[in-house]
């Protein structure tokens, strides 16, 4: 429990910090917001950039992969959920003082019919429907992979992950997306075809640890697998 001396003590602090912010004239709060509101609009276009006017410690070199979410409406329809959003994998390369940067967005079998269909085609999981309504979407238990939450370079495989299906095989060298992948059919009906977003490294055993899942027919209980990958 905070006793009122130190309440009042931190509402002082708050609003000294407030105040400090409003004073401030190189923070524009409005410029902030709509910085903060870039990071939930559409990606349009991929690049692939060199740049060599950068220092970089001698030390670091490597490729920095991320996926996120990259696009936020399809056609006329807009995307209710950032989570609902396609995948856009981005890659990083750091060489001799020289950075190359490449973004791609993944393409799911989702991704590519909904760009000819110019609308959203399938009910995602966080709220995002297709047309038609409650009656039109409540029995369509298709959901769309969008392969957004993870991505994870291992076994010499570049796989962006999505918690409810399968992963997606990526080329790491120009992002381009292979397709699905059951990892050498590990990945049946039995798991229900999924792989979570989230795996863990052993770091005793130098393995990649992770599980998938699938509910019973009554919703009472999962079957859960975990595997144990090699880095080969």
């Amino acid at each position: 429990n905070i006793n009122t001396n130190k309440q009042l003590k931190l509402y002082s602090t708050i609003e000294q910090t407030n105040k400090q912010i409003k004073s401030n004239n190189n923070i524009n709060i409005k410029e902030l917001t709509n910085l903060w509101s870039k990071g939930f609009t559409t990606c349009k276009n991929e690049v692939c950039e060199i740049i060599t006017n950068i220092t970089i410690p001698n030390d670091i070199e490597g490729t920095y992969y991320r996926n996120g979410y990259g696009k936020f409406e399809i056609g006329n329809d807009l995307i209710l959920h950032p989570f609902d959003a396609d995948g856009m994998i981005v890659s990083i390369t750091i060489q001799n003082n020289t950075l190359l940067f490449r973004n791609k967005f993944i393409t799911t079998k989702g991704y590519i019919k909904e760009l000819k269909a110019k609308k959203i085609l399938y009910r995602n999981s966080f709220g995002t429907q297709r047309s038609g309504g409650f009656i039109n979407n409540i029995f369509d238990l298709n959901l769309k992979n969008v392969a957004n939450t993870n991505v994870i370079y291992w076994g010499k495989k570049l796989l962006a992950l999505w918690e409810g299906g399968l992963p997606h095989r990526l080329e790491p060298d120009n992002l381009r997306t292979i397709g699905e992948s059951d990892i050498r059919g590990l990945l049946n009906k039995d798991d229900g075809k999924t792989l979570s977003a989230h795996p863990r490294i052993d770091p005793i055993n130098k393995r990649l640890i992770n599980f998938s899942s699938k509910p019973s027919n009554d919703g009472k209980s999962s079957n859960v697998r975990v595997f144990e990958f090699n880095n080969d």
